[in-house]
């Protein structure tokens, strides 16, 4: 190896800090490129999040909507079954009304 002067171990040094130096520098690189990537992550998931509550939201709105048409369904039920006795009502009322004319029509006649 020949001898080692004070420029040979100055070349030496500087050279390995030189290529130390563009090491830390191409790694801070890629920690800075991932970071980045991680804050992308972060809103994809934040937005997600939003996006979930917004869906429970409309679910629990879809329940109170489901209540609501069981309720409409149960009084329109209620409703036709009230119609049907106010028809056989009716239906009943209008013979009785026709017997009764039919009978004071024959007495008169």
């Amino acid at each position: 190896m020949g001898q080692l002067t004070d420029s040979h171990v100055r070349d030496i040094v500087r050279s390995e800090v030189h290529t130390l130096s563009n090491d830390i520098r191409r790694d801070i690189a890629k920690l800075e490129s991932r970071l980045q990537d991680m804050h992308a992550l972060q809103s994809d998931v934040q937005r997600t999040l939003h996006d979930i509550e917004q869906v429970m939201g409309q679910t629990k709105n879809i329940a109170s909507v489901s209540s609501v048409l069981s309720q409409l369904q149960l009084s329109i039920d209620d409703i036709r079954a009230r119609v049907k006795q106010a028809e056989e009502s009716n239906r009943y009322t209008a013979g009785y009304v026709a017997m009764r004319l039919k009978e004071r029509y024959e007495k008169h006649y």
